[in-house]
């Protein structure tokens, strides 16, 4: 049930409101504090992922994130853009660590991340934190993906691959995403086409073979080529692509639900063994 505040408001998010402010909050001063802005700034240099820009304005021109914001001020903004913005947000919030705030940035930096979660909760996304990369991405919630990326834990290096495949970073990004379904072949290759084929789901395999085989994710594939499929656009061939990904998620779940079976019909055994 919904709380009192929920229903009585019952909101609807405005994404151009949302991060005006997000924006208000991060640059607001508090007394002889710096605002949170001025404090990122200060440690920017020393963070990781900043390649050669020099400041969080360098930040904000180059990967555009002003243009954002003036499309914010005309009320225009997209929902690709809240979240290609609000996982640049969650990111440089970590640039400093709790202990660097000061009680009003705490505050404001509490707030950001709430208003931040809230708003993704609403838009059915979700902020999920990548260790190898040491960064947060802003992932669509899909309980296939999640279960799949359990099933098949690290496999062919494939468990932050299954999140990833979904990422509006790998849009248009033919060799990326070939390279996740060549992985994903390995493990069908490595035994599921057999279980599957031995357990009355052979249109499943055969589906998942036909497109592996003629979309030529059989193999890594070469940086050096271009990978387009004669007949097919980039666009129907990411298309084919994201169809092929889909029937690999369903094909793990499938799979680990057959596997289960065995302990299953032992459950069963036993209790049918069992006198009333």
């Amino acid at each position: 049930m919904k709380s009192f505040i929920e229903q009585l408001i019952n909101r609807k998010y405005n994404l151009s409101d949302e991060i005006l402010t997000i924006e208000k909050l991060l640059r607001e001063d508090y007394y002889n504090n710096p605002s949170l802005y001025l404090l990122i700034d200060s440690k920017f240099r020393k963070w990781q992922h900043r390649n050669n820009l020099i400041s969080l304005n360098d930040l904000y021109i180059k990967t555009e994130i002003n243009n954002i914001l003036k499309n914010a001020k005309t009320n225009k903004i997209l929902i690709d853009e809240y979240i290609y913005y609000a996982e640049y947000i969650v990111n440089i919030l970590n640039i400093v660590s709790f202990n660097d705030l000061y009680s009003c940035n705490q505050a404001n930096w509490t707030s950001i991340k709430e208003n931040l979660f809230h708003t993704l909760s609403q838009l059915n996304y979700e902020i999920k934190y990548f260790e190898e990369e040491n960064y947060f991405k802003i992932l669509n919630k899909n309980w296939k993906v999640s279960e799949a990326a359990e099933i098949i834990q690290n496999t062919y290096n494939l468990g932050e691959k299954i999140y990833l495949y979904n990422h509006h970073s790998l849009k248009g990004k033919l060799f990326d995403k070939a390279d996740i379904l060549c992985r994903f072949y390995k493990v069908f290759e490595d035994g599921k086409e057999h279980l599957l084929k031995s357990n009355q789901f052979t249109a499943l395999a055969s589906d998942i073979g036909f497109l592996s085989d003629k979309l030529d994710v059989r193999h890594a594939p070469n940086k050096q080529e271009k990978i387009l499929l004669s007949g097919l656009t980039n666009k129907e061939q990411e298309q084919w692509y994201d169809e092929l990904f889909n029937l690999y998620i369903d094909m793990l779940i499938l799979c680990e639900h057959i596997e289960k079976r065995k302990d299953i019909k032992e459950l069963s055994k036993k209790l049918s063994s069992i006198k009333p």
